[in-house]
């Protein structure tokens, strides 16, 4: 929402020398009458603070109360919306925080246009007689061009830089050709003394009555060469197959060990002790057929009997079981003792079979370890026949390796006596042919030289082609960055010519209304000099910036004032922030001050003056006269 200025009430705290003040500004006319030192400036400070951006202002320093680290501005508009500026002092820095009343890109706008303090510094620049270029020009989007411009001219600069660079390698490019065809005709000069050498050297290898013997002695050192090879490929060959043999015969030779460990056995007594034992179990065999028949015999015995006393009555199985005669030996006995007879030759017949059991146990693991140990035997006689089978073979191939080696040794004495031989020819061969390639050798150098050269000055060349290429594209460059430059200079030149022009637009619009007689005009130069047209004693008008300097104090404010007026309405300030404050105008009489308030009444919303000059005051502005300010310092 933006803000309605058409009334103001401000609020002032430590700002100055006011240590707290309010007060209202409404439309119209405000006047602040007041004797010196009494706050009027304080209060142009406050309404300077609520327009200044935010952030660091050490330089501002001056509108805190001197006893203060903290002051600010309030002002409330007319829809009740409220803005407050802070200054705060610190040790090191004096800061400004707090809301904008404009837009933050119009406050310096605003500061500089509105307010006509001690320390506006169009008012101080008119006073001095400065240049206003920068001055008034600030705001425009100038500063920004101008930045452009800079770069625009450090890059055409830069390039101009590469483009002397590239014009000074180019000056050799006339040089480099004839250099190309110098070192071609002697390139061509060495390649035919090259082939005319080459020609010689073959005719006279051709020629060489040795050659052909030569020829044949190197093919028979080779096929010497090709022997020896082969030999020791083969004895290689064969050590290899020696050493495998010997790991081979090692490995059987584990294995006999292997099979032989612990194993201390003897055939003979085992056979012996199996033979016993088998007799043994015969003879168990035997026996407890003995045993089987003495049973079987009492078993018939007691039961025929029986079947006898069963025929004959009770009293005669009574009498059997009193009296029994031995079956074997004819001894009288009851039947409880043949029984009894018959149970120990029982128990005796039943340990015979355990025996035999144990024994035949005891056979089977002795034959097994029979088998076993033939098994092994046999295992063993195996291994022992690979073994020789394996000795056999070494002692074969080392056989072959010692007649290898040693016809070896023999190739070898005819490798030395035939590379003597074929040294002895190439010796000839070359002794005959060294002035030849030693001349060859020098031609070859000298041709490779320049063949260097020759590689060299066309890359030159193509570096020229390709710094030729470059060239142009700098110089479009350059004729491109000179075209954006000439247009944005010409921009430029059109915003300061119609800043100005609106400048004087508008200071010739106010001095109408302010004018001094003596005073003819007012202008900007184009390089934003102020320049007075005056009338001399003689009558005649002349043109001197320096005529500035001679104005009187009155006169230097007044157009000061004009300036920063002009201004406020070139820029259109009174759009955003319609509000001018002037401080103490003495410099100007009744009769102008009513004229500029009737000027000024079209342009703003309000207009705040601190002093008036004496006199009556006819205007037709909204008057509104208000207490002075007390000073609470």
């Amino acid at each position: 929402m933006s803000s309605n200025f058409s009334q103001l009430d401000i609020s002032l705290k430590n700002v100055g020398g006011l240590k707290e003040k309010n007060l209202t500004v409404k439309s119209g006319l405000n006047i602040i009458e007041a004797p010196n030192a009494s706050g009027k400036t304080s209060l142009l400070r406050g309404f300077l603070l609520s327009v200044l951006p935010n952030g660091k202002a050490n330089h501002y320093s001056y509108l805190l109360h001197s006893k203060s680290n903290f002051g600010s501005v309030k002002i409330t508009d007319a829809n009740g919306q409220e803005y407050t500026k802070e200054i705060v002092k610190d040790k090191n820095s004096v800061s400004i925080k707090g809301d904008n009343i404009v837009d933050p890109e119009k406050e310096n706008l605003v500061s500089r246009f509105t307010i006509a303090g001690n320390t506006n510094k169009i008012l101080d620049a008119v006073r001095t007689g400065q240049n206003l270029k920068d001055i008034l020009l600030e705001y425009t989007n100038i500063p920004d061009l101008k930045n452009q411009l800079s770069k625009y001219d450090s890059q055409i600069k830069d390039n101009e830089n590469q483009l002397n660079t590239l014009e000074n390698k180019l000056k050799n490019e006339t040089e480099l050709y004839k250099n190309l065809s110098i070192t071609r005709n002697e390139i061509e000069k060495l390649d035919e003394e090259k082939s005319k050498l080459e020609k010689e050297y073959t005719a006279k290898k051709i020629d060489d009555e040795t050659n052909k013997e030569y020829k044949e002695a190197v093919n028979k050192l080779n096929k010497i060469q090709q022997s020896i090879k082969e030999l020791e490929n083969k004895i290689n060959y064969n050590k290899k197959r020696y050493k495998e043999l010997e790991e081979t015969k090692q490995k059987y030779e584990n294995d006999l060990e292997q099979v032989q460990h612990n194993e201390n056995i003897d055939v003979n007594t085992l056979e012996n002790e199996i033979k016993n034992i088998n007799e043994k179990i015969d003879s168990n065999i035997s026996k407890m057929k003995t045993l089987n028949t003495y049973i079987d015999g009492i078993d018939e015995f007691i039961n025929s009997s029986l079947d006898i006393a069963d025929v004959q009555g009770n009293n005669s199985i009574d009498s059997l079981a009193e009296s029994l005669n031995c079956p074997f030996c004819g001894t009288n006995c009851d039947k409880s003792k043949l029984e009894e007879q018959k149970s120990h030759l029982t128990s005796i017949r039943d340990s015979l079979k355990e025996e035999n059991k144990s024994l035949k146990q005891k056979s089977s693991e002795k034959q097994e370890l029979i088998d076993s140990y033939k098994k092994k035997e046999n295992e063993i006689n195996k291994i022992n026949s690979k073994i020789i089978d394996t000795e056999n073979l070494i002692s074969e191939t080392n056989e072959q390796i010692k007649k290898a080696q040693n016809k070896l040794r023999d190739i070898k004495q005819q490798k030395i006596e035939q590379e003597d031989i074929v040294s002895k020819f190439k010796e000839e061969v070359e002794t005959e042919t060294a002035d030849i390639t030693n001349r060859l050798s020098k031609v070859n150098a000298q041709l490779e030289s320049y063949k260097n050269k020759e590689d060299q000055i066309n890359k030159s060349i193509e570096n020229n082609r390709l710094n030729k290429e470059k060239y142009d594209e700098l110089k479009t460059k350059i004729d491109d960055l000179n075209d954006k430059r000439s247009n944005l200079q010409k921009k430029i030149n059109n915003i300061e010519q119609n800043v100005r022009e609106n400048f004087n637009n508008h200071i010739k619009e106010v001095y109408d209304e302010l004018g001094f007689e003596n005073i003819d005009n007012i202008e900007l130069s184009s390089d934003y000099n102020l320049y007075i047209t005056r009338t001399s004693d003689e009558g005649k008008g002349y043109f001197d910036r320096y005529s500035i300097m001679t104005l009187s104090t009155s006169e230097l404010e007044v157009i000061g004032l004009i300036v920063m007026l002009s201004g406020y309405l070139t820029y259109k300030v009174n759009e955003v922030f319609p509000v001018i404050v002037l401080d103490e105008l003495t410099y100007l009489d009744t009769k102008r001050m009513n004229d500029l308030m009737d000027y000024m009444s079209d342009k703003v919303e309000s207009v705040v003056l601190t002093k008036l000059p004496s006199g009556t005051l006819n205007t037709n502005a909204n008057l509104q006269k208000l207490e002075s300010l007390s000073t609470t310092a």
